[in-house]
């Protein structure tokens, strides 16, 4: 054999002891590493904050049949999950996937912060006794926790919208008009649909011949009682102050803060829709200013079906 393929021969086969040499010391470290880096159990936790009253999140999480939990969708990928039980402040969730089951526990810690909440959620898988095993089965527990993180990404974002969780879609804005011409009557019972009509039809009459203009559709305070009457009030927003010899009566709204909801649908729609609105007030803490008031969108002296009427519901705040 000629010398340099001889040569060649030998570099190769000390090349290939080499090439032996390092993984075995690869894989004499990497052996260990998995067993000091991946401990038994695999422990997984998060902390996330979600927008939202904390008995609200709780009462949402807690509903074995929300869409969350049992619509299959892409970012569950394989994952099937299950309510198996709730105590507040905290929820109990199965992950399912193929032959293995996590127990996945949610617990809601309120915030300083009214209008959010945080989630802080754990769950342990066992790593398993070969190295291969431990591997695997921590590739699964980060996959898990992605799985979930984007999960309570979902939750943030469907609890962020009041309709989610009052309902109603309530938003907050600014007292617009803050002169409003008012006609007033005590009734012994809760003004009629009638009634208010009447109202509003001489008010529209005494606000033209004051000369003042209307600005924004016809209003009215929630019916409240007075010595055993009730008091009803309607009103139209005007651009001005009427003459000083005018009867026309003025109420004049202080420019806050505004809470709104639009109701569509009959009186039964709008007395729902108070009690929601009164709910979220309440879950805020939040300081009425004034009597709360609707304003009739749709004009109910010619829309008789209460089906097609919209009214927004208005709560003057501080």
């Amino acid at each position: 054999m000629p010398y340099y393929i001889s040569k060649i021969r030998t570099l190769a086969i000390m090349k290939l002891r080499l090439i032996l040499k390092i993984f075995l010391f690869i894989f004499l470290i990497a052996i260990p590493g998995i067993y000091l880096f991946i401990p038994s159990p695999i422990r997984v936790s998060k902390e996330q904050k979600i927008k939202g009253f904390d008995e609200n999140i709780f009462a949402l999480l807690s509903n074995s049949k929300l869409k969350l939990w049992t619509h299959k969708d892409s970012i569950s990928d394989g994952y099937t999950f299950n309510v198996t039980g709730s105590a507040y402040p905290r929820i109990f969730i199965e992950a399912v996937n193929a032959d293995k089951k996590v127990k996945i526990e949610i617990e809601i810690i309120s915030n300083d912060k009214i209008d959010s909440c945080k989630l802080y959620w754990h769950y342990q898988l066992p790593a398993g006794h070969t190295p291969w095993a431990r591997v695997q089965n921590y590739l699964q527990a980060r996959k898990l926790k992605e799985i979930f993180a984007k999960k309570m990404d979902i939750i943030d974002e469907y609890a962020g919208k009041t309709e989610n969780t009052y309902g109603i879609s309530i938003v907050e804005s600014k007292v617009k008009d803050t002169l409003i011409a008012t006609l007033s009557r005590y009734e012994l019972k809760p003004a009629s649909t009638s009634l208010i009509c009447i109202m509003i039809n001489n008010l529209r009459q005494q606000i033209s011949n004051s000369n003042l203009l209307i600005t924004d559709s016809a209003m009215a305070i929630l019916p409240h009682t007075t010595e055993g009457k009730y008091k009803v009030m309607v009103g139209f927003p005007v651009n001005k102050a009427p003459e000083s010899n005018s009867n026309i009566a003025i109420k004049k709204m202080i420019p806050g803060k505004l809470l709104t909801a639009t109701i569509y649908g009959g009186p039964a729609a709008v007395n729902k829709g108070y009690l929601q609105m009164k709910e979220y007030i309440i879950d805020r803490g939040t300081e009425e200013a004034a009597l709360p008031y609707e304003v009739f969108v749709t004009n109910r002296c010619l829309e008789k079906d209460t089906a097609k009427w919209i009214t927004k519901i208005c709560y003057p705040v501080f």
